[in-house]
């Protein structure tokens, strides 16, 4: 973060933040110790009558949570403050995320931007 303090009670910022969500393997090893005594047996059946061993479910989940944990997003935030009053100031603030998830379809890229004005009040 990088800020500067003009004259007339103004102030302006500049913020940036990366995220890096990675996967944690020793989640999904509770699933296959849960699992480990049916690994090799039926136990889901559908109406058409496919069948999956508890391996495969087990395999099917973490997978799929694994795809919900792989996230990366970069943040900016341009904002400024005026302090107009001893005991109040209003702050205005722009917002742009890159936001990159990875999923089995492919990398999907999200680009948000936000205006956030607010208003601080001392009493």
């Amino acid at each position: 973060m990088a800020g500067v303090r003009l004259p007339a009670d103004w102030s302006v910022s500049l913020t940036y933040s990366v995220n890096e969500d990675t996967t944690k393997e020793e989640v999904y090893q509770q699933y296959f110790e849960i699992l480990a005594d049916y690994m090799d047996k039926d136990i889901f059946i559908d109406q058409e009558g496919n069948t999956a061993t508890a391996l495969e479910i087990g395999q099917y989940f973490a997978y799929e949570t694994e795809k919900l944990q792989s996230e990366e997003s970069e943040t900016y935030t341009l904002g400024t403050r005026c302090d107009f009053h001893n005991s109040a100031a209003l702050k205005m603030e722009y917002l742009i995320q890159d936001i990159n998830t990875y999923t089995s379809a492919g990398e999907i890229v999200r680009n948000p931007k936000a205006y956030r004005i607010s208003m601080d009040v001392v009493f």
